[in-house]
């Protein structure tokens, strides 16, 4: 959402433009909501990087090698829509 003249949804299969006022001002509410209980900097950072340790955890018998690459993900929020 980058004003209140459209909205754009991306789906696994397709994209979506809203262009309803109404339609427009439920995904507004939705968008503030979700900022307000977001978490950015480095609070972000260190949830993410306990969700994968607990991760690497839980799937280490199964898996050989650890997840990495937390930069790519951290590096996208920042650029797109994080912080």
């Amino acid at each position: 959402m980058f004003d209140d003249d459209e909205v754009t949804v991306e789906p696994v299969s397709g994209h979506l433009r809203i262009t309803q006022l109404h339609e427009i001002a439920m995904y507004g509410k939705v968008f503030t909501k979700m900022a307000e209980l977001a978490v950015y900097g480095k609070a972000a950072r260190n949830l993410i990087t306990s969700a994968v340790a607990a991760l690497n955890d839980r799937l280490a018998p199964a898996v050989q090698r650890p997840i990495t690459g937390l930069r790519p993900l951290v590096w996208s929020v920042r650029r797109g829509r994080g912080e």
